[in-house]
């Protein structure tokens, strides 16, 4: 799944729905500012919020490795089971 993130729109942030069966699977954020593409710095933190029945909280790893990879303006993330 692609979502389009532009950070000069205010707008509601788009919801992914997951459920379990889906770790392992990946989304990608497209990041844009005023429609133009938005490189995103090479030290940025990236986290992801979740909630689910499980409860909520946010993550950047998967076990020992990183589930966030950004390139350019695109940042793709790994499902974790939690979701």
């Amino acid at each position: 799944m692609q979502i389009n993130l532009d950070i000069s729109v205010k707008e509601e942030v788009p919801f992914l729905r997951a459920k379990q069966g889906d770790v392992g699977r990946k989304f990608q954020v497209v990041v844009t500012d005023n429609g133009a593409q938005y490189l995103i710095p090479t030290n940025a933190v990236v986290s992801v919020w979740y909630s689910g029945t499980s409860g909520e909280g946010n993550y950047t790893q998967i076990a020992e490795r990183s589930a966030v990879s950004v390139e350019g303006n695109t940042v793709t993330v790994e499902l974790i089971a939690q979701m």
